[in-house]
């Protein structure tokens, strides 16, 4: 059944979504037991996608990403636009949500866009508008946020059916821009504009738009120095989303309101109660980020006071947070974050306190050293939790490499860095980058098993490996380190496992051309790390997965068209500038429609995915690329090489097929065969390209045209 049938469920589910997200995902979990659920795809990915969206209203995160990839696939192979289109809305806010803000705008634009090409435009266009906003928001760029919340609402949709929805996204979109006016320091426009939606507050709907408004006034009056306002919007906007257990935004409301009072130079006793009033609700309903930041808005507050004993149970708390958070990423599965503060035991403080009568002078002395040990590993805290944040930001791993090194040198010193990760398909591992003093070096290759090496025997063992005296070292380690054979050579060295469980994904060296660089502050600085060097891993594999599924053909595991068309122009771009040789292949298999009509569509499609395997592996060298172009039809293209070799390639590629022996009574081998175009291009003596798909496709049907089972080949002139 089409998407389009289920509209009226879409729309009932989502008014309740936005009113209530417990109640949706309870009413969800009844119509999953519907046998709808397992035969009806539609259905099944109207009921995904508000569950994806009742889950990120709770902060529930990792349970949206599942569920997204499921939804993704569906969507793609279903060819239903109106399922693309609510799909694509939730892919948006996954890449959102992960940091990737380039690919997440992409995914909004292409939701507007299919709005325009099915020529229906619905409040969906003004969402998107409003999510770009959100994001450039993020990021501090309130005028181009503010172009995009304008654009969100002139594309507002008034909805007779649904008043509350409608009322709802005016409400929200309009809250947005205020936010970006006050982020220009526009405070009488941002006014203005909450002014002139006051009354909508007061209708039925969404409690995530009232509290988006009311968060908005509370800021106004903040920035205005009406404190008095500013905190009664605050109390009844805490009040409303405790009542409704909406925690996740309750966080985020408080969070502002401190930094209000803090900006403005407003006694934080008043958002410190409230703060330890909401941690007793949260614990098992906020994310780990907000709860975070609670905790050290509560550990600087008693630093500022000097209550020793308070300072202590928080950043228990904390420490006992942070290992809840890591048990509950299941399918990360990391080690828990364990903070190691270097107290004195209770025991010990208890013996301090009993004595003090006699020991004032030295209780004094002993306070004051360990308030500064405690300054010092909150601010070691900080540093490491803003770095872990920053890479966890990174989409490729070449750029999460890079991050590292940068990052990493502001605390442990180092001459050589590098990040050796595993080649899933092959047995070796590879750095993503290597570099020493300063300079990218050469990427190297390092066998898993080879006995030699520190690097292999660090991702076998999966334990931490530390010299500062390599030289002295070199029997008992084993003697191959990295480093430049150009350069001088490393004297101490840090080889540290990144692990997910019992696996390991990634090795990071270290090394130092001196003699006993590293402390053990460092090797604990870089476990204190390792968490989010992990989860930054996970999170940039995950993202590259996310993509390698948009940009593959589900049945054949070829590259489908539209990514065939992106490197395409990348690789025209290289062979330009090299003045490299292009050849562009089209392929298809011969009498194809007959085949399927004798044998049925699963032995056909059995067929398609053997003679793409082949034709993969024809093109996996450098400077190649196939797809699968539609049907039976292929695509490849192939620069740096001659004419000669080219149709060599082709007529290879022909035989292989052949020798196949797949039975074709309609074939006149009585075999499925294939046939090839083949054109040519010399950036040497010409500069236009444009016909060159073109050609290798009309050299294809000369083949076709002409007995099959053939290569034509042409230069495009």
């Amino acid at each position: 059944m089409k998407f389009t049938n289920y509209k009226e469920l879409l729309k009932n589910i989502r008014s309740l979504n936005f009113k209530n997200a417990p109640a949706a995902l309870a009413k969800i979990a009844e119509l999953e037991k519907d046998e709808r659920y397992q035969f009806d795809y539609a259905f099944r990915t109207v009921l995904n996608m508000e569950k994806v969206a009742a889950l990120r209203v709770l902060g529930r995160y990792d349970e949206c990403r599942a569920m997204l990839e499921t939804t993704i696939e569906e969507a793609r192979i279903s060819g239903d636009q109106y399922l693309l289109l609510e799909t694509y809305a939730r892919i948006g806010s996954a890449f959102s949500y992960v940091s990737q803000a380039d690919q997440a705008i992409s995914i909004y634009m292409q939701v507007i866009q299919i709005e325009k090409n099915l020529g229906e435009i619905t409040n969906k266009t003004a969402v998107a508008y409003n999510n770009i906003a959100a994001i450039y928001e993020k990021y501090k760029k309130f005028d181009k946020s503010e172009e995009y919340y304008q654009l969100a609402r002139e594309n507002i949709k008034d909805d007779p059916d649904n008043p509350d929805y409608s009322n709802t996204i005016k409400l929200l979109l309009t809250a947005n821009l205020a936010h970006s006016k006050f982020g220009n320091k526009d405070y009488d426009e941002g006014y203005k504009l909450l002014q002139s939606v006051e009354f909508l507050q007061h209708s039925d709907v969404a409690t995530i738009s009232i509290a988006t408004y009311k968060k908005a006034m509370m800021r106004y009056y903040g920035y205005t120095d009406n404190f008095d306002k500013c905190y009664k919007e605050f109390k009844d906007l805490i009040d409303m989303l405790r009542e409704q257990k909406n925690y996740p935004k309750a966080v985020d409301v408080v969070r502002s309101f401190y930094e209000l009072c803090v900006d403005n130079d407003v006694c934080t006793a008043i958002p410190i109660k409230h703060i330890k009033d909401i941690l007793k609700d949260v614990q098992d309903y906020s994310s780990y980020e907000n709860l975070r930041s609670l905790y050290i808005y509560l550990i600087n507050f008693y630093i500022d006071s000097n209550n020793y004993q308070a300072i202590i149970e928080n950043y228990k708390k904390l420490e006992k947070l942070a290992k809840e958070n890591s048990e509950k990423i299941k399918e990360q599965q990391l080690n828990t974050i364990n903070l190691r503060i270097d107290l004195d035991n209770k025991n010990e403080y208890n013996k301090i306190i009993e004595t003090k009568n006699k020991e004032l002078e030295r209780l004094n002395d002993e306070y004051l050293k360990q308030s500064r040990q405690l300054n010092e590993t909150y601010n070691r805290l900080c540093l490491i939790t803003w770095i872990g944040q920053k890479l966890v930001s990174t989409s490729t791993y070449s750029d999460l490499a890079k991050e590292m090194y940068n990052e990493l040198k502001k605390i442990v010193s180092y001459d050589i860095f590098s990040l050796v990760m595993k080649d899933e398909k092959k047995n070796i591992l590879v750095s993503d980058i290597l570099y020493e003093l300063n300079e990218i070096e050469n990427n190297f290759i390092i066998n898993i098993d080879d006995e030699s090496s520190i690097v292999a025997r660090c991702y076998r063992e999966g334990e931490i490996i530390v010299s500062n005296n390599l030289t002295a070292d070199r029997d008992v380690l084993g003697g191959k380190f990295i480093s430049s054979s150009e350069k001088k050579i490393a004297n101490s060295a840090i080889y540290f496992p990144l692990m997910k469980e019992e696996q390991c994904l990634a090795v990071l060296t270290l090394q130092s051309y001196k003699n006993d660089a590293y402390t053990e502050d460092d090797i604990n600085f870089i476990k204190f790390l390792a968490p989010f060097l992990t989860i930054a891993i996970i999170n940039t594999s995950n993202v590259n997965k996310l993509k390698e599924l948009s940009n593959k053909d589900e049945l054949t595991q070829m590259y489908n068209r539209r990514y065939f068309y992106n490197q395409y122009e990348d690789m025209i771009f290289k062979a330009r500038n090299k003045k490299l040789l292009v050849h562009c292949f089209m392929l298809d298999i011969d009498y194809f429609k007959n085949y399927n009509d004798t044998f049925g569509h699963i032995k056909g499609d059995q067929t398609l995915v053997k003679v793409a395997e082949i034709i993969n592996d024809t093109f996996s060298s450098h400077n190649t690329i196939c797809a699968r172009y539609g049907g039976e039809e292929f695509i490849a293209l192939a620069i740096g090489i001659d004419g000669l070799r080219a149709y060599q390639i082709a007529d290879d590629l022909r035989q292989k097929i052949c020798d196949l022996q797949i039975t074709h009574k309609y074939s006149k081998k009585e075999f499925v065969t294939i046939s090839v175009g083949v054109a040519s291009f010399n950036f040497n003596l010409q500069s236009n390209n444009e016909n060159l798909i073109q050609l290798a496709d009309d050299c294809l049907y000369t083949a076709k045209n002409s007995g099959r089972d053939k290569v034509v080949a042409a230069v495009l002139i």
